[in-house]
């Protein structure tokens, strides 16, 4: 199936993508954020890394939700 490139299926399928980057960006800065200030401030460099590594897992996984609810897979 052919697809134009400013059709309105693929505005809305761009968007779609866009906002769910949006939202797991955003919950995902409280994560980064207490990382930042473990590695900065405490000097806990292990547990800091540990956690960036459990925040791009869970920006991943919540990436895939939202689409998976967002978008009807046929």
């Amino acid at each position: 199936m052919k697809a134009r490139l400013f059709s309105k299926g693929s505005i809305i399928v761009a968007l779609k993508g866009l906002a769910s980057s949006i939202v797991s960006g955003l919950t995902s800065f409280v994560f980064v954020a207490f990382a930042y200030w473990l590695i900065n401030s405490k000097q806990m460099y292990a547990v800091g890394g540990l956690l960036l590594l459990f925040t791009m897992l869970w920006q991943y996984l919540f990436w895939g939700y939202l689409n998976r609810i967002w978008w009807k897979w046929n």
